[in-house]
């Protein structure tokens, strides 16, 4: 195990995305590289959320501001803030948002009214194409695949000398993992028309195979 340093005072990260997308796990992988993040509470060096780029009075009360200048996000007056999108898998997370707890892009749908849908599957891909829509046009740092994140995220750091050794194992993948039932092909069929297709594009754009499951 490797001895971690203090970062630097001006250093913040603020990891960005979809509900069900990794935000949690993400949390717990900077920590074991030895940032204080937090996953929906605003720590020392940074936060993991969904809502952090959503301009709301949560992400103000987080310490989230928006430089006019710069077109980039700002965590508690840090200078150099890096912002991270992490995706996920797009099926998964539209069968993630499908099960017993409060539907994802139903909180989303409180800030964008655009998305709101009588099915649920629509409601979910168009809110997935929404935030990260959001978070790609403020010109992320790092975009990762929360799939591959430990490696990719450690490189990252590496080639940006902000690399300070592992304070522990990596966390397990099943961190944040809610129990659902896979979506079958009638389940998939029976979104909005236009809807599957979206998600597909969005698939391609981020590196995911764009075959329907089931």
């Amino acid at each position: 195990m490797n001895m971690v340093l203090t970062p630097h005072s001006d250093l913040g990260f603020i990891i960005a995305g979809h509900g069900r997308s990794g935000t949690n796990y993400m949390a717990h992988l900077m920590r074991a590289l030895g940032f204080k993040i937090g996953h929906e509470v605003a720590l020392q060096d940074g936060i993991s959320a969904m809502d952090a780029v959503i301009k709301t009075d949560t992400s103000k009360m987080w310490g989230i501001s928006y430089n006019k200048n710069t077109g980039r996000l700002i965590y508690r007056n840090k200078i150099n803030t890096k912002l991270i999108q992490v995706v996920r898998n797009p099926w998964k997370v539209v069968e993630s948002d499908q099960g017993h707890t409060p539907c994802v892009s139903g909180m989303v749908s409180r800030h964008f009214s655009s998305i709101i849908s009588e099915n649920r599957i629509s409601q979910t891909i168009s809110s997935i194409i929404l935030i990260n829509k959001m978070i790609k046009s403020l010109n992320p740092d790092l975009v990762v695949m929360v799939e591959k994140a430990p490696v990719v995220v450690e490189g990252w750091l590496r080639e940006n000398n902000l690399f300070m050794g592992w304070n522990s194992r990596p966390p397990p993948k099943t961190i944040g993992h809610k129990n659902h039932r896979n979506l079958s092909r009638q389940d998939w069929e029976s979104a909005e028309p236009g809807s599957i297709d979206a998600l597909k594009k969005h698939c391609r754009e981020y590196g995911y195979d764009d075959t329907i499951p089931g």
